[in-house]
């Protein structure tokens, strides 16, 4: 550490100013170890516990909601996607002559068994991956 953090302590002068710059040396001082101490409080371990718990939690929640959805489009391999679409767009009392929910309509159908099974598949690869991390961060600090 270098001299400049330090306090100085002036020794010219009266008696009184000696007495006042002995005062504010040690105020000097006993805020540099307050700072000190909330430094090294912040920087412990223990303060980064919360946050380590919850991303853990985020990344495996994440890594499962992956894994249901991989699940799911690999169900949807061999199906016919667009009457199941359009079954789903009946159940939500959504109107199909909008332009938007047309447009997504024409999109669900162009959609092949193959890029639905890649998708399923790489789904379950990255949520297996996240549930990993997840795992891994939640052990790592218990």
């Amino acid at each position: 550490m270098s001299k400049d953090c330090w306090p100085t302590i002036q020794v010219s002068g009266s008696l009184s100013q000696r007495v006042y710059s002995v005062l504010v040396a040690r105020e000097k001082l006993r805020l540099s170890l307050v700072v000190c101490d909330t430094f090294i409080e912040l920087m412990s371990p223990r303060s980064h516990h919360t946050g380590l718990t919850v991303i853990a939690v985020f990344k495996m929640l994440k890594g499962l909601l992956l894994l249901l959805l991989g699940l799911g489009l690999l169900k949807l391999v061999h199906a016919e996607i667009a009457t199941l679409f359009s079954l789903l767009l009946e159940t939500l009392h959504l109107n199909a002559d909008s332009r938007l929910i047309h447009s997504l309509v024409l999109k669900v159908d162009a959609l092949r068994p193959h890029s639905v099974l890649l998708a399923g598949v790489v789904s379950l690869g990255y949520g297996g991956m996240l549930l990993a991390e997840g795992i891994g961060l939640w052990l790592e600090f218990s």
